[in-house]
């Protein structure tokens, strides 16, 4: 199973999970910082976040990465992407299993390389997960495979964004619509690469109004 860190409001009784995904050359504790502010929006979900499977090829210690970037072809990562969904999944519906969490119940949050597994595993789920949040990422090859769920998708963006491009969140709009998927998108103005208090507060937003009040 994938190392991972986890968080939650203490007290809270747990009924849905948000998983955080991180990007290229990080790792579990990354985006598991900002879970005390989503938090405040979903009180009864759990965090988890985890590392990726592979150790990051920059060769730094306690990096990992998704897939990698070494050859940027898109067949050649879209097949990255497969076999991270069978890595991805039995960590997922092993969690499920532990913390006694429905997959309706579940949420995730990427960044970056990890928006782009998050995009490319929800389409690819089946029974389908709640939603998604795509925060500096993108949708990979988007026509290359018979996509079996529509979960909702928010999709967030810094527009100084120079390591995945701005326009990059138009693209993935347009071809997630395409997929009959409903998508919403956050504009970061001014911001580059990362995620800023705008885009926690989206993103709090977005996980409220699916996860505020149990269903069934």
């Amino acid at each position: 199973m994938l190392a991972y860190s986890k968080f939650s409001l203490a007290n809270s009784s747990i009924d849905s999970i948000v998983f955080m995904l991180h990007g290229y050359g990080s790792n579990k504790n990354d985006l598991i910082s900002i879970a005390p502010d989503l938090a405040q929006y979903v009180p009864n979900s759990l965090f988890i976040s985890p590392n990726a499977p592979e150790e990051f090829e920059g060769g730094f210690r306690d990096a990992y990465q998704w897939f990698s970037l070494a050859d940027r072809d898109e067949v050649r990562m879209y097949n990255c992407l497969c076999s991270n969904f069978v890595i991805l999944d039995q960590f997922i519906e092993g969690c499920l299993a532990r913390y006694n969490v429905d997959i309706g119940r579940v949420a995730i949050f990427g960044f970056s390389q990890g928006g782009m597994v998050s995009l490319h595993y929800a389409l690819e789920k089946s029974p389908r997960i709640s939603c998604v949040i795509c925060n500096s990422g993108m949708l990979i090859v988007p026509d290359a495979s018979v996509r079996v769920s529509r979960p909702d998708v928010l999709l967030i963006h810094g527009d100084q964004d120079q390591v995945v491009p701005f326009s990059a969140m138009r693209f993935s709009k347009n071809a997630l619509e395409r997929l009959g998927v409903q998508v919403q998108c956050h504009t970061a103005e001014g911001l580059t690469h990362g995620i800023d208090q705008g885009c926690i507060g989206a993103a709090g937003n977005f996980l409220s109004s699916h996860f505020s009040v149990k269903k069934g």
